[in-house]
């Protein structure tokens, strides 16, 4: 606001100037034709004109630093969704490694408490849980997933040509809800933050009900 209130007194500074000039310069009276003597009525006329341009400067200016404000409001909504752009997703794991007990524990269970999973627990009642492993490309959002059985037999050069290297790698807990299964739920988490990464329905097709 010290920016702005300099900028408010440089506007308005030369009608004040010149206002007051014009006050001193005809302080004294000047004779009219009429019997009456003394008026003053060419300085009022003046000074009225003077405050109404000062009036007409102060709005100007007023607008000015609105049209700023507005302006320095708009580049700081920008700079804060940028940044949230940027911190977007949840980093995956530096690289591939077996989980232990609790850490499989502990991620099967924050799959199951997502909002998704729960909706799907209440209406379908049973459900299974398998581990696995799945990269995701990003680019603000998942944009390519390419997932991997936990207990895979797959080589570093296999994962090296199938998967994109800006992929990021996340543990993946893959929920069956029903008997026979009616949908099926994946939930990227990694397990050295616990924070969830990505939640998606995945394609899936009943198997046909056998004819009695």
């Amino acid at each position: 606001m010290a920016y702005d209130r300099r900028y408010f007194i440089d506007s308005c500074q030369p009608v004040l100037a010149n206002l007051a000039s014009v006050y001193f310069a005809n302080n004294t009276p000047t004779r009219s034709n009429s019997h009456n003597g003394i008026t003053s009525k060419p300085v009022t006329t003046y000074i009225r004109h003077s405050f109404s341009a000062l009036r007409e400067r102060i709005q100007g200016v007023r607008l000015e630093m609105r049209r700023r404000l507005s302006l320095v409001t708009t580049l700081l909504v920008v700079i804060v969704l940028l940044a949230a752009g940027c911190a977007g997703h949840p980093k995956g794991m530096k690289s591939i490694r077996w989980l232990t007990d609790a850490e499989k524990e502990k991620v099967i269970e924050i799959a199951l408490n997502t909002p998704e999973a729960l909706q799907a627990r209440e209406a379908c009642g049973s459900y299974k849980t398998r581990l696995g492993w799945v990269w995701i490309k990003w680019h603000g959002h998942a944009t390519g997933l390419f997932g991997l059985d936990y207990d895979y037999e797959q080589s570093e050069e296999w994962i090296s040509e199938h998967v994109p290297k800006s992929a990021e790698l996340y543990s993946e807990v893959t929920i069956d809800f029903g008997e026979p299964t009616q949908c099926l739920l994946s939930v990227a988490i990694n397990p050295d933050t616990g924070k969830v990464a990505h939640v998606e329905w995945l394609p899936f097709t009943p198997a046909p009900t056998p004819k009695k």
